[in-house]
């Protein structure tokens, strides 16, 4: 999440760059969060939340009601095993 090629955030634009992964999987990770912090609203953004370091999250977090989200496209690449 703090990898800047898999999750950014454009304050310019609130728009919440997401990995294709969040998209596909959308329903693990807040059924995760559902889980862990009942207290909570299950979003991708606030599970980004719980991981996103510095200025960028708490940035985030003052937006976040208004956030857009968009996704990255995936690296296949990541899955190629090395000989």
């Amino acid at each position: 999440i703090n990898d800047p090629d898999k999750v950014r955030y454009d304050v310019a634009a609130n728009t919440l760059y997401l990995s294709a992964i969040f998209d596909w999987y959308e329903r693990d990770f807040t059924d995760w969060l559902r889980e862990k912090s009942p207290e909570v609203q299950p979003s991708l953004v606030n599970y980004v939340l719980r991981y996103l370091a510095g200025e960028t999250a708490e940035v985030l977090r003052q937006n976040r009601a208004k956030v857009k989200i968009a996704y990255l496209p995936y690296d296949w690449g990541l899955n190629d095993v090395k000989k």
